[in-house]
């Protein structure tokens, strides 16, 4: 038998193969008809997946990049799921499912966020990356270490309400609520939101709540401006309510979108509906007076007849008196 091997870059389709045999007397030669079938081929690529490089706590998580590439031939259609056994470790993907095109890639990311229970040590969560005829899996690895921050004591603030996952497009505004409570037994003085981890491209509205009393709530409204020329990806942020020297930290992760000419052609077609308009209205007033003017000429014509038939009789009376 003949095994052959085809390249990634050779075509789906029929090639002929020459293939030579000889020794010391003769030679010869013959063509091979070789078929080369179009395959289905992801791979995965996961940056700096070991324990030294992914080093997080439970004020600082990490962020994992992920790329999915299709070296295939087909469209592929791609599920991604996480296998978390840790009750005291977050992960979260920005995205579960999206469409690929034979040679394209895509880029997803995977966020880890221990909390302040979360012992230190190596970790290890199952990433699945699946297509109609493959599957892919791999471990992302992570290291959790002790917090560089005290986390709050006594319940002095808590983050009780706050959106866990926004969806946004370039360019665009909103508003979110957030509420703070207080469960300790003093006031809570000059409490503030911070917003981080998403520079320029996610802009939150910084809020001063002021003081919160022992066992009361606050909810605010916090603005979210994202840049017109944000990255299309996820963005980790990390929400921070402070009150002195006590503070305690969520996160929010930002989907951003590219933005969608939609808006622009609403406004074309409002704007074409009102030429439409305006050429119907000035139809319209053409018409009326179109009108206007034919029955100013009929009248004209027939007083126009009028002396005419009147100037005729005064001729004809006129000669015959004559007679």
């Amino acid at each position: 038998y003949l095994d052959i091997f085809s390249g990634e870059t050779d075509r789906d389709g029929t090639h002929e193969v020459k293939v030579y045999a000889w020794n010391d007397r003769e030679r010869e030669e013959d063509t091979v008809r070789v078929r080369v079938r179009p395959e289905h081929m992801i791979e995965v690529l996961i940056q700096n997946n070991n324990f030294e490089a992914g080093v997080c706590s439970a004020t600082s998580g990490q962020v994992f990049e992920a790329t999915v590439i299709n070296r295939g031939d087909f469209r592929e259609t791609v599920d991604i799921e996480i296998d978390n056994d840790y009750d005291t470790v977050q992960a979260v993907i920005s995205q579960s499912e999206f469409d690929l095109r034979p040679g394209g890639r895509k880029t997803f990311y995977i966020f880890i966020n221990p909390t302040f229970s979360a012992r230190p040590g190596d970790y290890t969560i199952g990433l699945e990356v699946r297509t109609s005829t493959e599957t892919f899996e791999e471990d992302v690895r992570f290291r959790v270490v002790e917090a560089t921050e005290t986390p709050v004591q006594n319940g002095e603030i808590e983050i009780t309400s706050y959106p866990t996952n926004l969806e946004f497009e370039q360019g665009e505004q909103g508003v979110i609520s957030i509420t703070i409570r207080n469960p300790g037994t003093t006031e809570a003085r000059n409490v503030e939101l911070n917003f981080y981890g998403s520079g320029d491209a996610v802009v939150f509205s910084p809020e001063f709540i002021g003081d919160i009393a022992p066992g009361q709530s606050r909810t605010i409204e916090a603005g979210v401006r994202v840049s017109e020329h944000a990255l299309v990806r996820a963005y980790n942020v990390t929400l921070e309510a402070r009150s002195g020297s006590f503070s305690t930290t969520s996160t929010i992760m930002v989907d951003v979108f590219e933005s969608e000419p939609g808006n622009e052609g609403n406004d074309q077609n409002e704007e074409e509906n009102q030429i439409l308009a305006g050429f119907t209205s000035l139809f319209r007033g053409e018409v009326l007076l179109g009108g206007i003017i034919i029955l100013i000429l009929l009248l004209a014509i027939i007083i126009g007849l009028s002396l005419l038939n009147s100037n005729k009789s005064s001729v004809g009376n006129g000669s015959y008196e004559g007679a």
